[in-house]
């Protein structure tokens, strides 16, 4: 497996060339622990009007923890537009609505919108003298009095990301298990159904004649 990235996301690519393998065996008992696995129905933090379906990491990680990654990233645990001040040339003060446990030199992610206009521009700074309710950060490098700031969270180094490549594996591996357990049903049923024909004509032999 190897692992690329640019600024935003980490890129993972499998490959499966059997000359690159060892100690190889089949995979057993895979629909027994997807069983276990919720599928949800949710909305995002940072925007509660979308709805998406899928998975929730931290279990995926304790059924298959080689289908999870875990790396530095930002969480929406302030979320909110926040009010700021110019406290010097390039020191400003940003105040929060409610408490909230950050700490000296943590890093953080605000997004900034420039007022009347509709993209966001993602900045990541360190925060300084924290209060819980406030911080102080340098500026961005165009900083204007009326920027718009959208504080979203705090780094944290144990984000859980998805190999969505290993998971659309297990899918095929579960559909596989799940084909062997309908062929091995459907050979069971033709057996009955032969062992049931077999019966039926030593009981019509017989004489037997079945109660209407």
């Amino acid at each position: 497996m190897l692992y690329y990235e640019n600024l935003n996301n980490i890129y993972i690519i499998n490959i499966m060339d059997i000359r690159l393998k060892k100690d190889i065996y089949n995979t057993c008992n895979l629909l027994d622990k997807l069983d276990k696995l919720n599928f949800i129905k949710y909305n995002t933090i940072d925007n509660d009007t979308l709805c998406e379906v899928g998975i929730i990491a931290q279990e995926l990680n304790m059924l298959f923890p080689s289908m999870v990654n875990l790396n530095e990233g930002y969480i929406p645990n302030i979320n909110m537009i926040a009010e700021h001040d110019s406290i010097s040339d390039d020191i400003l003060f940003i105040r929060i609505n409610y408490n909230i446990i950050i700490n000296n030199n943590d890093k953080i992610l605000i997004k900034i919108r420039k007022f009347n206009e509709v993209k966001e521009i993602g900045y990541t700074t360190t925060i300084n003298n924290p209060t819980g309710v406030s911080f102080e950060i340098k500026k961005w490098y165009n900083y204007e009095s009326s920027d718009i700031l959208y504080v979203y969270g705090t780094q944290v180094n144990d984000l859980h990301r998805i190999n969505t490549t290993d998971l659309g594996i297990l899918g095929t591996a579960c559909t596989k298990e799940l084909y062997q357990i309908v062929k091995h049903q459907d050979s069971t049923i033709s057996t009955l159904q032969n062992q049931l024909t077999q019966l039926t004509a030593w009981a019509t032999n017989q004489g037997y004649v079945p109660p209407e």
